[in-house]
Order: C-alpha cells, then sequence, then structure tokens
C-alpha cells in the first residue's frame, strides 16, 4: 500500500474514537397513565393495546417506543391522525395521550332523484356494513 495511503487509514482511524463518544444521557420517564382522546369508533383498550405502550414502562425523548406506537395506529387505518402527547410530567413520572382522528364513517343514506326504480329495491342492491365503514378521500 502506497505511504499515502497508510497515512490516510491511520488518521481515519485515530479519529474513530471522537465519533465514538457517548451522548449526553437523556431522562428516562416511566409512564403513570395512558389516555384516549378523540375517537367515538375505536375500543379504547384496543387503541392501547395495539400502541404497544403500557403502564410503568420507561421511555425517553428520543425513544421509537413512542414512533412506533404512532405507526402501528396508523397502520390499522382507522384514524385519519394520531399524535401521543405527553401531558404530565412529574419528576420521572408521565402521563400520555393518545389522541386520534376518527376517519368518517357512512352510517346511513338516503337515494334521490330516481324515477325508475324504488328507494327499497335500491337499497336491497347497495350492501351498507352493519357497523359503518370507514372511508377515507383514496375511496373517492
Amino acid at each position: 500500500m502506497r505511504l499515502w495511503a497508510k497515512a490516510l487509514v491511520i488518521a481515519l482511524l485515530g479519529n474513530v474514537s471522537c465519533f465514538a463518544q457517548s451522548p449526553e444521557k437523556q431522562p428516562v420517564y416511566k409512564i403513570t397513565g395512558i389516555s384516549i382522546e378523540g375517537t367515538r369508533f375505536a375500543d379504547k383498550i384496543s387503541i392501547i393495546s395495539t400502541s404497544g405502550l403500557y403502564i410503568g414502562e420507561t421511555i425517553a425523548k428520543s425513544d421509537e417506543k413512542i414512533s412506533s406506537a404512532i405507526r402501528r395506529l396508523s397502520e390499522r387505518g382507522l384514524f385519519s391522525s394520531v399524535d401521543i402527547i405527553a401531558t404530565a410530567v412529574e419528576g420521572s413520572n408521565v402521563t400520555l395521550v393518545i389522541r386520534v382522528k376518527d376517519y368518517p364513517r357512512l352510517e346511513q343514506y338516503k337515494i334521490t332523484g330516481n324515477d325508475n326504480e324504488s328507494e327499497s329495491d335500491l337499497k336491497k342492491k347497495i350492501i351498507l356494513e352493519k357497523r359503518g365503514r370507514c372511508y377515507r378521500s383514496s375511496y373517492f
């Protein structure tokens, strides 16, 4: 190996230690409560369970647990937005609020402007799911 290449390798290896320094330790918080806001349709216990967060768990500000919880809830396809907010921080304890916004749901419909078939005949042909279906703008 050429001398300049060896010098470059030695210089780079010598500087590795400056990249490997430990970052400042972030405070760790214990989750003491989790509440749900914003849903009319989803079960609140199911939301907490799906989030993967639980009371007694420890988290840090830069922890992946919060972003993973938001991703898991978003992937369910029931909410147009998901946010997790720390509402009360007391010492090393934190209370979280999971705020969701439901997608609109089709609960009923009315047929107008049709002269060829009766409304009851048309409603028999249109299947409306009993629990209401979640509709996103991508359906239209």
